[in-house]
């Protein structure tokens, strides 16, 4: 019973070993036609560019989250702003209409 379950296992990896043996092939012909010495320098290269894909996306992110940051402060900054000049708008008016009566108050000779 034992064994029967061995040989069965033995032909599945085998089928498995067959089905997968095509990315084998395609690894060797890329070592071929390419500057890579061998599969694992491919393989290799692989894992290094997706490493710096992982780091460009996070810096990415952070840079997205900065720009995010840095729209909500000049929001509030203009916002500010705008503010200050409402309120100066209104000093210089102020101060205009004290020129006028002042103006006014002078009598004239």
């Amino acid at each position: 019973m034992e064994l029967e379950t061995l040989r069965k296992k033995h032909r599945k990896l085998c089928k498995k070993v067959q089905k997968y043996s095509i990315f084998k092939k395609y690894l060797e012909d890329v070592v071929e036609v390419s500057q890579f010495e061998d599969i694992s320098e491919v393989i290799s290269q692989y894992v290094l560019l997706v490493r710096t894909r992982k780091d460009l996306l996070q810096s990415q992110q952070g840079h997205k989250q900065l720009t995010e940051q840095d729209k909500v402060f000049l929001e509030q900054y203009k916002a500010q702003k705008g503010a200050e000049m409402l309120q100066y708008k209104n000093e210089l008016g102020q101060l205009k209409l004290r020129i006028y009566q002042a103006q006014s108050d002078i009598p004239l000779w």
